[in-house]
């Protein structure tokens, strides 16, 4: 799996530390895109008032990655947005 169709460079690179390293208040994995938009907004809005932080969309709690997809379409990545 290519999973670096639309990660920029540094993070795709980081990818294999920060799956280690797992989920904390720094990072927050989420195995799939919530379907809720306000889903997504309130793990956004945590981080906002707290620490700086990332969220991946397509990696489960584990660190494994599952992609999401469709990816690589400009639509499905406007979705998320």
């Amino acid at each position: 799996m290519n999973i670096s169709t639309w990660l920029d460079e540094e993070l795709s690179r980081r990818l294999p530390d920060l799956r280690r390293t797992g989920e904390g208040q720094t990072l927050e994995f989420k195995r799939e895109v919530p379907v809720q938009a306000r889903d997504l907004a309130k793990e956004i809005a945590a981080f906002a008032s707290s620490n700086d932080g990332l969220i991946l969309l397509g990696v489960a709690d584990d660190g494994s990655v599952l992609g999401v997809p469709n990816a690589d379409r400009p639509d499905v990545r406007d979705a998320v947005v």
